[in-house]
């Protein structure tokens, strides 16, 4: 247990990270209902799941390629959790003015 008490904490802060983002692109289109964005827009922000969808394409690649020093599993799951993590917070200094602040139109591309 001593011996793999990192591994396994950073393993649950990166599946906590991992939830954040699903959380938000649930909750975003309820947002932008408020803003009265037209049903076409909606649609465009749903494209957000389609990475989740398509993840037994890439699995198998993702899964082929790794570092040996840092295990199958973290190679890949390491570095995209913290670059994850970095958009999250630009996402956190620019959400206002992407959901559509003062009542511009919210911008759902970028979203």
């Amino acid at each position: 247990w001593r011996k793999d008490k990192s591994s396994i904490f950073l393993l649950l802060f990166l599946y906590v990270l991992q939830g954040i983002p699903l959380g938000l692109a649930g909750s975003v289109p309820l947002i932008l209902q408020q803003r009265k964005i037209s049903y076409k827009q909606q649609a465009t922000f749903s494209l957000v799941f389609w990475p989740f969808s398509l993840k037994l394409l890439w699995a198998p690649i993702v899964d082929a390629v790794y570092s040996s020093r840092m295990g199958r599993r973290k190679s890949w799951l390491v570095p995209i959790q913290y670059l994850l993590a970095l958009v999250m917070l630009w996402l956190s200094q620019v959400a206002d003015s992407l959901l559509g602040a003062d009542g511009e139109t919210p911008n759902v591309i970028l979203l």
